[in-house]
């Protein structure tokens, strides 16, 4: 979330972002456990006491960052950005389509990035589904797991299959292929 509309301090924001860039081009070259918060602040030029100030570690830093960013993804740059569940999708799909190294090595690390990520759409898709009083609460959960399993598992493809179609469209693919009643990923 962009620091002005977040209340942060920009200084604030800018070291984490850093942080977050760090972590990314790390992760996009070696397995997370071989990553640790010394060499990430290394590659932000932060020094580590400035990193515990913000984050207890590294999966600290992950979590949050990630949930800010893609809240970020969900609203879009600009607060008129169609909040459909395709242009959601492709917002997510360009976003990861830019950081395919990153994300694609995420995806598929074995860490709790997977797990992050799922449970971030799924508990969007679950209130969005509690907004339109869409099935009873069974219903809602079952629908946020499968919609959560789905996009996870199609962007992880999307981004493996290097430049087979742009984001828009296999974000439009995919939105139409949601099955019926699913709500859109994200709140």
């Amino acid at each position: 979330m962009k620091a002005e509309l977040s209340g942060e301090d920009p200084r604030i924001a800018k070291t984490k972002a850093q942080l977050l860039e760090a972590l990314m081009e790390l992760a996009a070259l070696r397995p997370w456990s071989e990553i640790g918060v010394a060499e990430i602040c290394r590659k932000a030029s932060i020094h580590r006491s400035t990193f515990y100030a913000h984050f207890e570690d590294k999966e600290d830093l992950l979590q949050r960052s990630m949930a800010s960013l893609f809240d970020g993804l969900v609203e879009g740059d600009d607060r008129s950005a169609p909040r459909t569940t395709e242009a959601q999708l492709a917002r997510l799909f360009a976003h990861c389509s830019e950081r395919r190294e990153f994300y694609l090595a995420a995806l598929r690390g074995g860490n709790a990035f997977r797990a992050l990520f799922c449970d971030y759409i799924e508990r969007h898709a679950a209130a969005r589904l509690a907004e339109l009083q869409s099935g009873d609460e069974l219903d809602r959960e079952i629908l946020g797991r499968l919609g959560a399993g789905a996009i996870t598992s199609v962007l992880e493809w999307y981004l493996a299959s290097a430049d087979r179609c742009p984001p828009q469209e296999a974000a439009s693919r995919l939105s139409r292929l949601l099955p019926r009643g699913s709500p859109p990923p994200v709140r």
